[in-house]
């Protein structure tokens, strides 16, 4: 994705969400050799991107994803030595003051593409996604056919929200369930089962066909629309980069699980090889397992799988 469209495509983005009120990216070269740009918001914050170097620096990554009502929070101490008063939380405007800047260096840490040519500034959407969504629960979406923008929320396995569907409508039974993962192998083979027996009855049918193209019309269904099969070996190391380069950055326990590196942590934990399969479905459950048994911390969890798999 070139990064001058993309931040024209920001600013069509936030313009839809009441709580970034004023939000607006201006995207400019920034240097002569033309190796450098710069997405700069209306707040001063920026984020540049040297493809000479291969790496991305924020002026101040909290200000530049912040809303338009965001506050620093600053704790201080009171001017007075007296003991028994408390400390005092000075509040500050992020427009105001200026926190500390980010280095990200995604080719060398991580091998992550940086492409400038021909006039292009190329970065892979999702890394683009990250950096500048993944705070709004936002995030980009392609599938070799239709580039979503929605809300992660929006992009769950539509065979999971049909489960979800028939579930709430009392059609589909926890004993149902039960008899279907009893008498199948996989997940696909005891939805098949379920839908089955729903569908024998005349409510049953039209429900499962109610609800299936329901899905279908949504954004979820034009995602999972996409085409099936095996991701390239190329595709599966971008994924795996990508994911260690998320994790490093975003998640927050690191050092209560003790991870310096997740390339480290994937090896140590096994997760490497089914991470790196062509297979999208292994490399899927590999991140199940990582967050519901290997981080177990109560708030992590698998969202959804990838369009290869059909949803």
């Amino acid at each position: 994705m070139d990064v001058l469209d993309w931040g024209e495509a920001l600013n069509e983005i936030f313009t839809e969400m009441d709580e970034y009120d004023g939000y607006h990216i201006t995207a400019t070269v920034a240097d002569e050799a033309g190796e450098v740009v710069t997405l700069q918001r209306e707040n001063g914050s920026l984020m540049a991107c040297d493809f000479a170097n291969g790496i991305i620096i924020f002026s101040d990554v909290v200000a530049f994803r912040q809303d338009a009502s965001g506050l620093y929070i600053n704790l201080g101490s009171v001017t007075s030595t007296d003991p028994e008063k408390a400390q005092l939380l000075q509040v500050t405007s992020f427009r105001e003051r200026h926190g500390d800047s980010t280095l990200l260096k995604l080719k060398e840490e991580y091998g992550i593409p940086m492409i400038a040519q021909d006039g292009k500034y190329l970065l892979p959407l999702q890394t683009l996604s990250f950096l500048t969504l993944s705070s709004t629960n936002t995030a980009a979406f392609f599938n070799q056919e239709s580039l979503i923008v929605a809300k992660i929320s929006k992009i769950k396995s539509t065979d999971q929200q049909l489960l979800n569907a028939l579930y709430s409508a009392g059609l589909l039974t926890m004993d149902l369930w039960q008899e279907a993962r009893e008498h199948t192998e996989t997940f696909q083979e005891s939805l098949a089962y379920a839908l089955d027996v729903i569908s024998q009855t005349e409510e049953g049918r039209l429900a499962v066909e109610t609800h299936t193209e329901k899905l279908r019309l949504s954004l979820a269904g034009l995602y999972f629309a996409g085409p099936q099969g095996q991701r390239s070996g190329a595709l599966a190391a971008y994924g795996y980069s990508e994911l260690c380069m998320e994790l490093d950055h975003a998640y927050g326990l690191k050092d209560a699980h003790g991870i310096d590196r997740f390339t480290d942590y994937f090896m140590q934990t096994g997760l490497a090889q089914k991470l790196f399969d062509p297979d999208a479905a292994k490399a899927d459950s590999a991140i199940g397992e990582m967050t519901e048994y290997w981080f177990d911390d109560g708030h992590s969890g698998f969202n959804g799988s990838s369009y290869l798999t059909g949803g």
